[in-house]
């Protein structure tokens, strides 16, 4: 069973099966590998929350916390959706049974172990350079995860230093195996409506060789040209012969209603694949949207620490590039399902006998609203929505900078004196720098603030 995607998806086929995700899988492995990761996931939660909420102070550590929460949210509610759309996933496997091959890179797997291998030993180096290097005192240990865990880090590295492999290793298999067959299930629903249009495209072909034929023989009648029994003469009789034979009415009608029957399958397998990825891909894109407004928003106030800054760059780009494998796969499931209509419109339906040009007429009507992937019913996964989320957190950034560099170049232009008795100056200055950035509002409160602190230096 399911010989050829495991022979497609052997990888996906590992990766999902050591979550538990495999269809295939036996039904106590199947239970017991996911819920025993979701509860890994969902214990680390109360850690992330309680560490965000200790630093709330230093935006820094504010944000790291953020995106481990968002990070763990997203990976809970992917091995959720798989877990518990076992069904869904049966039937999209069974319908994938003829995919193609994929073809996979070893250089770039063996590549991929490594770095994995050298983030995951990241947190040992102290302990390799106290052995290699030792100091008067001990280095401090770190782990891959900016989490406080309320116990003693050094007592407890051993088992704090797995745990943290198993949360980073579980979670980017959940990401690996989860999104990389999201992309293979739509892009197979791509293909079956790419092969529904060239249906059309070949009909139309056939039934157009079929009209000139008929012209050419009227002509043929009409001038009465008598064909000598010659080798072209027989070869035209036994085209003509063959044509008769092969291409008749009743064949193209009964050709064509395979092709609708493989055209609601098509639609059945983009239908369940559009109910399965509703909520998830709301969830992601709503949370996606949130890193990608956050990170910049800490970019611009942290310009000249570099390894921040690079780390900040690479969470946007990683976002972005989680943003485009959600949406991409949509967009080109929109554009083939909608070519197919564009291939039916393109036929040359007058040529065609009344019953075919009846089921012309269904099949236009009902290619006319395309399949897509949407998010919760609020909007398609597709470019656009990528344009909209990506230029709509670029103006959000540009008016970050601009604001911030505005400010920047006030104070340091401001001169701002403050007396020796009373500090009611260095308040009216500091309002005068802020009246142009702030519309009225907010220089009406500001000035509220500035009288009761100037009543207070009265009093």
């Amino acid at each position: 069973m399911l010989v050829h995607v495991l022979r497609e998806y052997n990888v996906n086929k590992i990766l999902l099966s050591h979550l538990g995700l495999w269809p295939l899988q036996n039904k106590f492995v199947r239970r017991w590998l996911p819920i025993s990761y979701l509860v890994i996931h969902i214990s680390s939660l109360p850690f992330e929350i309680l560490t965000l909420h200790d630093q709330l102070k230093n935006m820094r550590r504010v944000f790291e916390n953020f995106h481990y929460i968002v990070s763990s949210i997203l990976f809970i509610i992917k091995l959720s959706n798989e877990f518990l759309n076992h069904d869904k996933i049966r039937y999209l496997y069974k319908a994938m049974e003829n995919h193609w091959n994929i073809f996979t890179d070893e250089f770039e797997m063996l590549a991929l172990y490594i770095i994995t291998i050298t983030y995951l030993m990241v947190p040992i180096k102290p302990i390799l350079l106290d052995v290699i290097l030792p100091l008067n005192e001990s280095r401090p240990r770190f782990f891959m995860l900016s989490i406080e865990y309320k116990i003693d880090k050094d007592k407890y590295f051993v088992p704090l230093f797995f745990y943290n492999i198993i949360v980073v290793v579980t979670g980017v298999a959940i990401l690996i195996g989860v999104d990389a067959m999201y992309v293979t299930r739509t892009i197979h629903a791509c293909s079956l409506f790419s092969i529904i249009g060239y249906v059309h495209k070949l009909l139309n072909f056939i039934l157009k060789f079929l009209f000139y034929s008929q012209q050419f023989e009227k002509i043929i009648s009409q001038t009465s040209i008598n064909m000598k029994v010659s080798k072209g003469g027989c070869y035209m009789n036994g085209m003509n012969a063959l044509f008769k034979k092969s291409a008749s009415e009743q064949l193209i009608y009964d050709k064509y209603i395979i092709c609708l029957k493989k055209y609601q399958l098509a639609l059945k397998f983009a239908s369940v694949l559009n109910s399965m990825y509703q909520i998830v891909s709301l969830t992601s894109l709503l949370l996606c949207g949130a890193i990608i407004s956050l990170a910049p928003l800490l970019m611009i106030y942290e310009l000249d620490e570099f390894e921040q800054l690079l780390q900040y760059i690479v969470i946007t780009i990683g976002t972005l590039l989680l943003l485009i494998i959600l949406c991409y796969p949509g967009q080109k499931l929109l554009d083939e399902s909608q070519n197919v209509f564009y291939q039916i419109y393109a036929v040359e339906w007058y040529t065609f006998s009344p019953r075919l040009k009846s089921l012309i007429i269904i099949t236009l009507h009902r290619s006319l609203v395309p399949c897509s992937l949407r998010a919760g019913n609020l909007c398609s996964m597709s470019i656009g929505t990528l344009a909209t989320v990506s230029s709509n957190n670029i103006k959000f950034l540009l008016a970050m900078y601009k604001t911030n560099s505005c400010i920047k170049k006030i104070m340091s232009k401001a001169d701002i004196e403050v007396s020796e008795n009373t500090e009611h100056g260095f308040y009216m200055n500091s309002m005068n720098a802020l009246y142009k950035l702030a519309n009225e509002q907010v220089i009406y409160e500001k000035y509220v603030i500035c009288l009761k602190k100037y009543q207070l230096v009265l009093e």
